[in-house]
């Protein structure tokens, strides 16, 4: 699995997931060009689908290929914005559990996670919230925009996959 991010010197985003490296190479061109229009460069990230022993409906098939903050304390410092996911509240709870409060003042809703391999990913919400905004600002419930956070890129494909897989 490939997946494609345009870069700028201080932000990463996800913008294709590629099922093979092939139909990518096809569509390189296009991407390289699109990025440049917006004054960014193409990288990507090749990772194999780690969770396809895992069943995300709960029945027991499989064991989990990471753990969260409600199974062990996870070691985040030092994780930085790495790309973003359009998520409901309720899909990141059910495939990861309750969140944390965050630190409560940027932030409302936090999921810490450590892969098999010790990589670290964080999922939360920056700035939308009321913690933040107060009354303006958005419940949880209805955020739907959520950064995760890392010290690699390749988490955010990683928290994609285990999303898409829960659909």
């Amino acid at each position: 699995m490939v997946n494609v991010f345009f870069e700028s010197k201080g932000h990463a985003e996800l913008v294709a997931i590629f099922q093979t490296e092939e139909l990518y190479m096809a569509c390189l061109p296009i991407l390289e060009y699109q990025a440049k229009e917006n004054r960014m460069i193409v990288t990507e990230s090749i990772t194999e689908n780690d969770i396809s022993d895992f069943d995300f409906s709960g029945e027991p098939t499989g064991e989990k290929p990471f753990v969260t903050h409600n199974d062990k304390e996870i070691p985040c410092g030092g994780t930085s914005l790495q790309g973003e996911v359009i998520a409901s509240f309720s899909e990141l709870v059910h495939c990861f559990g309750e969140p944390t409060v965050g630190d409560a003042y940027k932030t409302d809703a936090e999921w810490e996670l450590e892969f098999k391999d010790g990589t670290v990913a964080t999922i939360y919400n920056w700035k939308d919230g009321v913690n933040y905004n107060g009354s303006n600002g958005q419940r949880v419930e209805n955020i739907r925009s959520w950064h995760i956070g890392g010290r690699e890129k390749n988490v955010v494909g990683r928290v994609i996959d285990i999303i898409e897989a829960n659909e």
